[in-house]
């Protein structure tokens, strides 16, 4: 099941400027993979961080990947195709990082690709992801991601 950037919006709350999913693939009960292509985009946060040297800051990296890893905990509704969560009430938050290491630096231009495996966890409506952060198929960084996600229909 794919979804491509406007089909991700109908799906996550976030919105843009804060929207960092171009797009992403469902690809099996717990793993899915997604696309931040920073070729079409523009992001202003290069300009600051850091000016003459820009480098796509960690935190934003955690972000993307807990928006890719958040899109496979709605899966029941996928697979039910309800393929747009506006009009119902959806919560989806990072509550913890775990472990996150960022083993090189990413640069505009590229194309980030994530990959997770989201996993419920004991606790109602609590996931762990655990995920990873490629560009041109070499890992720039691992992390695992604790998420909160629930709707009600």
């Amino acid at each position: 099941m794919k979804f491509n950037q406007k089909g991700v919006e109908k799906l996550l709350k976030h919105k843009q400027p804060f929207l960092f999913v171009t797009e992403v693939e469902v690809l099996s009960e717990t793993e899915i993979k997604g696309t931040l292509d920073l070729k079409k985009t523009e992001h202003p946060f290069f300009d600051g961080h850091f000016p003459g040297d820009p480098v796509m800051p960690g935190v934003l990296l955690i972000e993307a990947l807990s928006q890719v890893a958040g899109i496979q905990t709605f899966k029941p509704f996928l697979d039910r195709g309800i393929y747009t969560l506006e009009g119902l009430s959806s919560y989806l938050y990072l509550v913890r990082v775990k472990d996150f290491v960022i083993k090189d630096k990413i640069v505009p231009d590229c194309q980030i690709d994530f990959e997770a495996e989201v996993k419920p966890l004991p606790i109602p409506y609590f996931f762990e992801a655990k995920g990873k952060v490629m560009v041109d198929g070499k890992c720039k960084a691992t992390g695992n991601l604790v998420l909160y996600s629930r709707v009600e229909e």
